[in-house]
């Protein structure tokens, strides 16, 4: 059988017997929302928070960062100016973290929701500990 990208992470991931953590997503509020409905609709059951639901319109990227960590979520971001070096500060002082994901700003909506449904269906949570990443893939 011949799986395309997607496909293959689906079959990889139901076949392992113990996958231990289920990534979960957290939104800082410059997240285009129709980046996170179009990850809703492809994966219906994945967790996505965003921080303006939960009262941190006007928190600061170090509060943002705390909440997503301490609710063991993967933060999806736009802001690559200042968020990222908050991060690197919370690696650098060894203050957990459980990932940042930057959505580059000429990345298409379309090519976001299918790098971040790949990220979401291939990998695990534990594997995002303390990670910086970069869309596009």
């Amino acid at each position: 059988m011949v799986y395309g990208r997607r496909s293959w992470c689906v079959a990889l991931r139901e076949s392992e017997q113990a996958r231990s953590g289920v990534l979960r997503f957290a939104a800082d509020i410059n997240v285009d929302g129709d980046i996170l409905r179009g990850i809703q609709r492809r994966l219906p059951r994945i967790e996505i928070v965003r921080a303006v639901d939960v009262g941190l319109s006007l928190a600061s990227d170090p509060e943002v960062l705390a909440w997503a960590a301490a609710g063991q979520h993967v933060l999806l971001t736009h802001d690559a100016s200042t968020m990222v070096a908050f991060a690197y500060e919370r690696l650098s002082t060894q203050i957990r973290f459980c990932g940042l994901i930057v959505i580059g700003s000429g990345i298409s909506v379309g090519r976001a929701i299918e790098d971040l449904v790949t990220i979401a269906e291939c990998s695990a949570a534990e594997e995002w500990e303390g990670q910086v990443a970069y869309l596009p893939l």
